[in-house]
């Protein structure tokens, strides 16, 4: 969690073979929060959000999840 109110509309999260989740417009993250992102459908709101699919993305083996700002810049990697 940041201390500084992070502005992730448009931002896009992945994994290695391109399955993606792009924040919408106008997802504001305040300080000492985070957003979940959940592969499967449900219900979102606040800072929980869908992918809505139908199988698996991440890989329990090991992946990379891959945060690019909304002009395709890395700003954060996590590799298990």
């Amino acid at each position: 969690a940041a201390d500084r109110e992070i502005a992730i509309g448009g931002w896009a999260i992945c994994d290695e073979a391109r399955h993606c989740f792009t924040f919408p417009r106008g997802t504001v993250v305040p300080p000492g929060r985070h957003a979940e992102v959940f592969t499967g459908t449900g219900r979102g709101g606040g800072l929980t959000f869908y992918m809505g699919s139908r199988s698996a993305v991440w890989n329990n083996g090991g992946d990379v999840a891959t945060l690019r700002d909304e002009r395709g810049r890395i700003v954060a990697r996590y590799a298990w």
